[in-house]
């Protein structure tokens, strides 16, 4: 929900030029949780008897606790280590560190798809 704008506004804010490409392989590596965190949750209360309420509850309440503990990691993470300062590689061989016409069209077309976008 509310989250997706932050991380999809901090690639474009860490590399104009190649946000897209972070972009993909940010939400790929996203997908992975996707995938295990099922698998992880079924090995967690498939042994379980689905009439034995107390222990599939206290099963589930370890699949809850342990996503939100990866979700709080992951923000704690960002928080101390988190940047949104254009990085050194987004120049791509430029010595001086000053960007090209190219990449200013691409901060302003991103700018204006984004206010499309976001628009209400």
């Amino acid at each position: 929900g509310f989250a997706n704008p932050c991380y999809y506004v901090n690639y474009a804010d860490l590399s104009p030029r190649f946000s897209a490409i972070l972009c993909g392989v940010g939400n790929g590596l996203c997908a992975v949780a996707g995938i295990i965190g099922p698998i992880l949750v079924g090995l967690l209360v498939n042994d379980v008897d689905l009439h034995d309420h107390e222990k599939l509850h206290q099963r589930w309440k370890i699949a809850f606790i342990s996503a939100s503990a990866v979700w709080m990691f992951g923000s704690l993470q960002f928080c101390v280590f988190g940047s949104a300062e254009v990085q050194p590689w987004n120049s791509h061989g430029e010595k001086d560190g000053t960007t090209s016409v190219e990449d200013e069209d691409l901060q302003y077309a991103y700018a204006e798809e984004s206010s499309r976008a976001f628009a209400i």
